[in-house]
């Protein structure tokens, strides 16, 4: 069955760009941190320059995990729905076919 939309494609290239989108502004913030710290190349660092790194690499990606675990804590909610999910699923339900579909039109984004 073919569907409207090449949802495959269109997620596909939107996971592409905002991964650039992310690598970039990682990078930015990375390099804004390690110049306001001090950083210089191939020389011995200052602490500022040694709690920039710090920050880089330890303060920042744990401050963003235990973010990561309160917002899933607070809003992940499936498991208030997984019984009727199971039940559904048991009985066979599906969701009712699209009639565009089943009619076999073809629809341009």
């Amino acid at each position: 069955m073919e569907n409207r939309y090449q949802y495959g494609g269109i997620l596909t290239s939107i996971n592409g760009f905002l991964g650039k989108v992310a690598m970039a502004g990682a990078g930015a913030i990375t390099g804004v941190l390690l110049s306001s710290g001090g950083y210089i190349a191939n020389q011995v660092q200052s602490d500022s320059a040694m709690l920039a790194i710090k920050a880089c690499y330890l303060y920042i990606p744990a401050l963003l995990i235990v973010a990561s675990m309160l917002w899933i804590g607070r809003f992940y909610r499936l498991d208030d729905h997984y019984e009727q999910i199971r039940a559904d699923l048991d009985a066979g339900r599906r969701a009712p076919p699209d009639p565009s579909v089943a009619s076999g039109e073809k629809h341009a984004i």
